[in-house]
């Protein structure tokens, strides 16, 4: 298998989700293409994380509900710090499907020589092959102050407020309850 060069644009890495990168040796004709590339998508990642030490990969989940409508999402990210590779899922509390994202850009800025950085990072919402929204997540340190998604097909926002109430697990996720 020839391995590609990595890709400068989002159309570029749009069109990875498109296109099959190896064989599929059994019938997984009865999946829709949504579920083809999800399970495709945890394939790689289940075959990257297996070759890489356990201590090479850090995890940051987080739960968050939107402060306009009813809505709770898990945000989890992944970093292998020897090729630098970052990428991770949403997950609604409603579904349990998880929603593959990719880091678009980080900016960091110090207020001061002695304080954490402030962070603001944007991901890339992939669903169904295409480019579905994006997510901003704007932290100080552990402190996450700002969490927004602006979905794609109509420009509209929405806003988010980690939430401390909710239990989380890296094993496990968010662990939502009736009353959140």
């Amino acid at each position: 298998m020839e391995w590609e060069k990595p890709h400068s644009n989002l159309c570029e890495v749009q069109a990875l989700f498109r296109r099959p990168k190896m064989p599929v040796t059994h019938d997984i004709s009865y999946l829709s293409p949504r579920d083809r590339k999800l399970r495709a998508a945890y394939l790689l990642l289940g075959i990257f994380i297996s070759n890489t030490s356990p201590a090479a990969i850090s995890t940051e989940g987080f739960c968050f509900h939107s402060t306009e409508k009813e809505i709770q999402l898990e945000f989890r990210t992944f970093f292998e710090r020897e090729s630098r590779w970052r990428g991770g899922y949403v997950k609604y509390s409603t579904s349990n499907a998880a929603i593959p994202i990719i880091l678009k850009s980080t900016e960091e800025s110090y207020s001061t020589s002695d304080s954490p950085a402030d962070s603001t990072s944007t991901w890339i919402e992939i669903d169904n092959g295409e480019i579905s929204g994006e997510y901003e997540i704007s932290s100080q340190g552990v402190n996450v102050y700002d969490f927004n998604y602006t979905k794609r097909k109509n420009g509209k926002k929405y806003y988010f407020t980690l939430d401390p109430n909710i239990d989380f697990s890296i094993e496990s996720g968010c662990r939502w309850t009736e009353n959140h």
